[in-house]
């Protein structure tokens, strides 16, 4: 215990500061956007509270995952691809449409219904950087082959996802492999036999982070009173 104390205290220490800012003010963001859907749509506002109760346990497990070795959890990165696979088939087959939303993307669970590609997403960005750890040490990072086998990983979930009908996650699975492509240099046009490199962008990987946190916030809650308007 006092060894997990003492590296919490040293995670606090070394943290940054402003990705948590931006972190904690797209949560806040997204919380007033529940709050004004639950009152213009008279809808339950227990669900406010769940989102709440599911943040704060989002960020103790994110703090929890950042103290352990990433290198350590990439060596089993095939068994989350599986799982991850057999998560996204297994949806498709048997999941439900939940109200207010137009996509077979959930599945019941103990009478709880829970989005299996949430879950995916982490299992993407472990099998993904286990990839371009891969593709980097044989020197195939930046060549047409590894751009395109990379490629065909983020069509995996991408693919299975927008079978579901989910296409505002397939969309957000698609800007995170294009993002982090653009910010290792790696991603390339090829033209007529002429490769157009993507300029390096000055970001660090937790502020494009925080961005994307933004906008899967903004996407979700935006679609979301889209729906509810709807099924009024």
């Amino acid at each position: 215990m006092t060894k997990f104390l003492g590296a919490l205290g040293g995670f606090f220490k070394r943290t940054d500061y402003i990705f948590w800012f931006l972190t904690i003010a797209a949560s806040l963001y997204g919380f007033a956007l529940i709050y004004s859907v639950a009152r213009s749509a008279d809808s339950e506002k227990g669900f406010l509270a769940t989102q709440i109760l599911a943040v704060a346990l989002g960020y103790i497990c994110a703090i929890i995952i950042s103290l352990m070795d990433y290198n350590v959890v990439c060596r089993f990165w095939y068994i989350f691809a599986i799982l991850g696979v057999l998560a996204l088939v297994y949806t498709y087959f048997f999941g439900i449409e939940i109200v207010g939303t137009d996509d077979k993307a959930w599945i019941r669970i103990a009478g709880r219904t829970f989005q299996t590609s949430e879950l995916v997403k982490i299992f993407f960005i472990i099998t993904f950087s286990k990839h371009l750890a891969v593709l980097k040490e044989r020197n195939k990072l930046k060549t047409f082959v590894g751009v395109m086998t990379l490629c065909f990983h983020a069509l995996v979930p991408i693919g299975l996802i927008h079978l579901m009908g989910d296409d505002g996650t397939a969309l957000v699975f698609g800007f995170m492999f294009l993002i982090i492509l653009v910010l290792i240099n790696t991603l390339k046009l090829i033209v007529r036999k002429k490769a157009i490199k993507f300029p390096r962008i000055p970001l660090s990987l937790q502020d494009i982070t925080a961005a994307l946190s933004i906008m899967k916030l903004m996407e979700k809650h935006i679609l979301q009173k889209v729906n509810l308007q709807k099924s009024q």
